[in-house]
């Protein structure tokens, strides 16, 4: 007969050899797929925002009043002064001043001759034209400015429906030329100064940089200097 303590002891030994089976059985189980952890809900793609086009600017205010503009209108369409000899005395000196910037002597003849009728119609100083012509366009009949100023004085096209007519040509030479003096003669009258006027005319109020170049180009055209 067995006593108490061995079979105390086998029953121990017993249960610890039953528990490590369980623990290994339990082990050998595959274990359950983790449960993907909740997420936040995905947020939509953002929409890319369209890039802003540049703002076309709105054309300058012409500071032009119906009385004013009829004025200009008037002397705009009026004939050209009759050809005299003060006129082709001028022309002659001027188109061998200028004829190597333009680049053809008939066409820089057509310029001078232009600039004198325009100067002599709107009572402007035709070195004063003929020194604008010079900055703003370097004599060229076709040049056009990014913000759509045309031809040899670089006239705004709205322009025409203040003092002109729609069909007006601005690249033609002489259309091109006596718009531009009625325009500077207009700011001449508004300002009182000419340094103002020129500075008005070309967009650039309160500097001085753009009248003196003209009156530096004017300076040499009167004292015989060719461009």
């Amino acid at each position: 007969m067995s006593s108490p303590r061995l079979i105390a002891r086998a029953l121990s030994v017993g249960l610890a050899g039953a528990f490590a089976l369980g623990v290994g059985a339990l082990a050998l189980q595959p274990r359950p797929p983790r449960s993907a952890s909740p997420s936040a809900p995905a947020m939509p793609a953002a929409t890319p925002k369209p890039t802003p086009r540049a703002a076309i600017p709105a054309p300058p205010a012409t500071e032009i009043s119906d009385e004013e503009a009829a004025r200009l209108r008037a002397r705009l369409s009026a004939p050209a002064p009759q050809r005299d000899f003060m006129r082709e005395a001028w022309v002659a000196d001027v188109v061998p001043l200028i004829a190597a910037r333009v680049g053809d002597e008939e066409e820089a003849r057509a310029i001078a001759e232009a600039a004198y009728d325009g100067a002599r119609a709107f009572d402007l100083d035709p070195w004063l034209v003929l020194a604008v012509i010079a900055v703003e366009s370097g004599f060229d009949r076709f040049a056009l400015s990014r913000a759509g100023a045309r031809g040899l004085m670089q006239v705004m096209p709205f322009w025409k429906a203040r003092i002109g007519r729609k069909e007006d040509n601005l690249m033609d030479i002489t259309t091109n030329i006596r718009y531009g003096c009625a325009i500077l003669r207009h700011y001449l009258d508004r300002h009182g100064s000419l340094t103002k006027a020129l500075a008005a005319y070309n967009g650039s109020r309160g500097s001085v940089r753009y009248p003196w170049r003209v009156f530096a180009v004017m300076r040499k055209l009167k004292h015989g200097v060719a461009l």
